[in-house]
């Protein structure tokens, strides 16, 4: 089979509004009385997310210390199931400052199993008819940490901007899994509304950031997870 070529995004800002005070209706009807007249799209859907990293875990160091060119690489699907995994994307995220894009792949259909076999993943990469260089770069890395949550979407009335809602965040410790444990930490306070909008918007939104009654903030939901499991393995 013809190895896969990607599919990359283009470049595109992500402003993030983080709150413990306001559930997820809240921070809904905040969209909806925007003046850039967002509207629902899709349906909600839960997230999952596992991420992979350096065994010194460079790539949550990088954003940690605050490095303006930054990386994640993930594998991405959509649904309930945690362990049947259907039309699995791995995704390689690059940001700098605050724009930034996504190189996406097809990944094969798998199931995770209780524990997690050395090499496992590298099975699926060499599987996925992946490209040679990006099979060499996941050969570096191990799964890290997994994160679920549901997810809400909008759109401005004008198509150039997109909000999201996700709450229900929930995060394994994948590093313990690799040893037949799997930690397990939830966070039902936080939610996230999160504004993205392709570069060539940028000079119209300070505008919409303005209308928000919320203070942008800097958060990484792959840093939230593995600090919370500082105590399980050394950073």
């Amino acid at each position: 089979t013809e190895t896969q070529k990607g599919r990359q995004t283009g470049f595109r800002f992500e402003r993030k509004f983080v709150t413990s005070e306001l559930d997820q209706w809240q921070l809904e009807g905040i969209i909806r009385q925007h003046p850039a007249l967002f509207s629902p799209i899709f349906w909600e859907r839960e997230v999952n997310n596992i991420y992979f990293d350096t065994s010194g875990l460079q790539f949550f160091h990088d954003n940690v210390l605050g490095f303006s060119k930054r990386k994640k690489v993930r594998i991405r699907w959509y649904g309930e199931d945690l362990h049947s995994i259907k039309k699995p994307v791995l995704e390689f995220k690059i940001k700098e400052g605050f724009v930034g894009y996504k190189k996406s792949y097809l990944l094969n259909d798998f199931a995770i199993p209780e524990k997690i076999p050395t090499g496992f993943f590298n099975q699926i990469f060499d599987s996925s008819n992946l490209p040679d260089a990006i099979v060499e770069e996941l050969s570096y890395l191990e799964p890290t940490m997994m994160n679920h949550y549901k997810r809400r979407y909008f759109k401005s009335f004008d198509k150039k901007f997109r909000c999201t809602v996700d709450f229900d965040l929930i995060y394994y410790d994948y590093r313990t899994r690799l040893r037949g444990v799997i930690n397990k930490s939830s966070d039902p306070w936080h939610r996230i509304l999160e504004l993205k909008y392709d570069a060539k918007f940028d000079d119209d939104a300070q505008h919409i950031v303005n209308k928000f009654p919320l203070r942008v903030n800097k958060s990484s939901k792959y840093v939230n997870g593995i600090s919370r499991f500082r105590s399980s393995v050394s950073l």
